[in-house]
């Protein structure tokens, strides 16, 4: 019975689409610019408060939750793992299958929505082990977004500005609601990642000690340019991925800290040129040529920088399984020499003090300058592991 109904109510919700014409209605930047604006404030409540627990109640029971000033608030992420045990088998999987590209999407995130996009190799996620080692193979950017990110701007363009009961009942049964839930719910429930081309991203909180001797964390507005809704994120944050073509290189590159390194260079020392690098030699010279890139490096490598993996989640709406990392710099002259690339809105880097706790509330409550999910879940694993660290 419940199969008839679910059949009825998408076919119901098409024939209200089709009627209010929401294809063209949605479909230029403008009205989706609209709907991005109430995406924290309520797009995503009205996600983790009435659709998930109704549609998917195992699911809803999985969602991270944290107790603020005695209210409990709902993050849309899903801890698969908590702590730094998180590793990565060091050989690519060669068997996966090619997922198909959406051209359409493509064309309207670049053509109309003015996002830019480049058809890299990505590290797609195959497998979690009982042991907590990641399996990867290599997928392609565009796949990702086909395949991954699509349900969160889905979520985003077809979500109802009117508050009339039929339109939101044709979103709510919609079969982008639908194709999002049901992704989710292999993703959580059977820990299933082969439906879908799984990039894995990396979000990093940064620890900096100021020139005030005040330890500080960073936080960005990620530009328009970028793949997002003009949330904040912490920095640097980036899409695990190779630059090399051929297998036996790309598995040169299969080091998180290297890759966290590499990030730091291209968002917070503006190294255009690591995004340039054509091989992993080149990739390597290019970090080694600047002198704070390679002073990070050896401080990571002597221990005197402070780099572990501090979780592993799902972004519930863009099904991307992330890493989160603390990286704790205690030269001053770091903070001194910050320079953002094109990834960071002009002038939005803003640091916070790391034990004021009135500070760290608001940012998680904020529906205002809200940070995207992954963004949370590093600040919220890494916080807390930054201040024992440092003994606040």
């Amino acid at each position: 019975m419940s199969f008839v109904l679910g059949v009825l109510q998408s076919i119901i919700a098409s024939f209200i689409f089709a009627v209010y014409g929401a294809e063209k209605k949605t479909a230029s930047k403008n009205a989706f610019t609209e709907r991005a604006k109430n995406f924290h404030s309520e797009i995503s409540p009205n996600l983790l408060e009435n659709i998930i627990p109704l549609r998917l109640p195992n699911v809803a029971k999985k969602l991270h939750e944290e107790i603020i000033h005695n209210d409990p608030i709902t993050f849309a992420y899903i801890d698969l793992y908590r702590g730094k045990d998180i590793t990565i088998s060091r050989s690519l999987q060669t068997n996966i299958s090619n997922f198909s590209v959406n051209e359409k999407f493509i064309t309207w995130l670049k053509d109309e929505l003015g996002k830019r996009l480049t058809n890299d190799p990505t590290f797609s996620l195959n497998s979690v082990s009982t042991e907590n080692k990641l399996s990867l193979s290599v997928g392609s950017y565009f796949e990702t977004l086909s395949t991954s990110d699509i349900h969160y701007f889905n979520l985003i363009r077809y979500f109802p500005l009117k508050s009339g009961v039929g339109c939101y009942f044709a979103y709510k049964h919609s079969k982008y609601v639908t194709n999002w839930l049901n992704a989710l719910e292999r993703v959580s429930e059977a820990n299933m990642f082969s439906h879908y081309c799984a990039s894995v991203g990396c979000s990093v909180l940064t620890v900096l000690k100021s020139s005030d001797e005040q330890y500080k964390y960073l936080l960005k507005t990620n530009s328009e340019e970028k793949n997002s809704a003009g949330d904040r994120h912490v920095v640097p944050s980036f899409m695990f991925q190779p630059i090399s073509k051929r297998i036996t290189e790309q598995e040169r590159e299969l080091s998180l800290e290297l890759n966290v390194i590499k990030e730091y260079g291209e968002e917070l020392l503006g190294m255009d040129e690591l995004e340039e690098a054509d091989t992993f030699d080149a990739l390597m010279q290019n970090m080694l040529e600047n002198k704070q890139l390679k002073k990070l490096y050896s401080l990571i490598k002597n221990k005197k920088a402070h780099l572990e993996i501090t979780g592993f989640i799902i972004d519930i709406y863009r099904l991307r399984p992330e890493i989160t990392f603390l990286l704790i710099i205690h030269d001053d002259k770091f903070s001194k020499n910050i320079k953002t690339n094109w990834e960071t809105e002009r002038r939005s880097l803003d640091m916070v003090k790391l034990n004021d706790d009135n500070a760290y509330y608001e940012i998680l409550k904020s529906t205002d300058t809200p940070l995207c999910s992954p963004g949370v879940a590093a600040l919220i694993n890494g916080r807390s592991r930054a201040l024992s660290l440092l003994g606040k």
